[in-house]
């Protein structure tokens, strides 16, 4: 089959590879969709620490099951997307609710291959199957809007309250409308790209501001959000949010931004009563985003803003790290 191969940091290209061997407990999907994510670019560039290369990327994708269990047979052919965490079950972490904190943890495009490919092999107990009148091409994004729910679970937002959102990739819009229909009264989006302030004002932020303006909301204290959710994937936005944050307020921190490093003044977390959440992982809450999506509770199509083929990846690559034409998520097709 055809593949997107990561051979080490800033190596990678589309060859033919063998086909993946499925075993007892997996199902082979084909790979309809999968989108580029920050994640996905900082891996490629080698800013990812653990990565064992070579390995095949791709994490947020949809597909319909090729070949499957005798016992699942009757699966093949169904459209599905999957769960990313193949977690050992029996740890601590696991018996609390926290497979994302695994040790032996094992996800399909960071660590296992991935769907920038024709074809991916994922646990048949992770599959989530899905409507047949769901489109695939709005389906792929399901697993960045299970990791906005798992976010709003760590931090929850009442109705009622004011959200910042630095960051205005995929999890940044997603969020834009999911605390939304949390009872936000008011959502400000913060990215320097104006093309992304424009989206999320068409998906119902009230204000869109560039990092440089971020500080106007610390102007009034009327005006300051209550919670505030890091998803630049970069160190200075989680400082930003920090200042910006409501006296008393709530900082979720999911962006990831490697090994960069910020000064920042911890006194600020205790003078004004911060609480502090990690967001890692979509966890627990892969069936609610299939419901979303598929009954419309939550818009993917206007984050899906390119479209290209796995042969045109090095094009599709560069669309998605340089935001290019007001790039969102780049949807690759095997």
């Amino acid at each position: 089959m055809k593949a997107l191969v990561a051979e080490a940091p800033d190596r990678f290209s589309v060859r033919e590879v063998r086909d993946p061997e499925r075993r007892s407990d997996e199902v082979l999907v084909k790979v309809a969709h999968c989108t580029i994510c920050g994640s996905d670019i900082k891996l490629l560039r080698g800013l990812m620490g653990d990565i064992r290369f070579p390995l095949v990327p791709g994490h947020e994708w949809s597909g319909v099951v090729a070949e499957a269990p005798a016992a699942l047979r009757h699966l093949v052919g169904r459209p599905v997307v999957a769960d990313i965490l193949q977690a050992c079950g029996g740890c601590r972490y696991c018996n609390s609710g926290r497979p994302n904190l695994c040790a032996d943890l094992e996800e399909p495009g960071i660590s296992l291959d991935g769907a920038f490919a024709e074809y991916v092999v994922v646990k048949a107990s992770q599959l989530h199957p899905l409507p047949e009148s769901l489109p695939l091409r709005e389906a792929c994004l399901i697993e960045p809007l299970a990791v906005v729910l798992y976010a709003l679970r760590r931090v929850p937002v009442a109705a009622g309250e004011r959200v910042a959102i630095l960051g205005g990739g995929g999890i940044g819009q997603l969020l834009v409308q999911a605390v939304l229909r949390s009872g936000a009264t008011s959502v400000a989006m913060i990215d320097p790209h104006p093309e992304r302030r424009s989206l999320a004002l068409r998906l119902g932020a009230d204000l869109a501001l560039s990092p440089e303006e971020a500080g106007l909301l610390s102007e009034d204290e009327d005006r300051r959000p209550e919670v505030v959710f890091d998803v630049a994937g970069r160190a200075g936005a989680f400082r930003t949010a920090l200042e910006i944050a409501a006296l008393g307020g709530r900082v979720g921190a999911i962006g990831y931004s490697g090994s960069e490093a910020v000064a920042i003044e911890p006194s600020i977390v205790m003078r004004k009563l911060l609480d502090i959440r990690g967001v890692l992982s979509p966890t627990g809450t892969w069936d609610e985003a299939v419901d979303l999506v598929a009954h419309g509770g939550i818009q993917t199509v206007p984050l899906l803003t390119h479209d290209l083929s796995l042969d045109d990846f090095s094009t599709a690559f560069q669309i998605a790290e340089e935001r290019r034409d007001g790039a969102v998520r780049v949807v690759v097709q095997p």
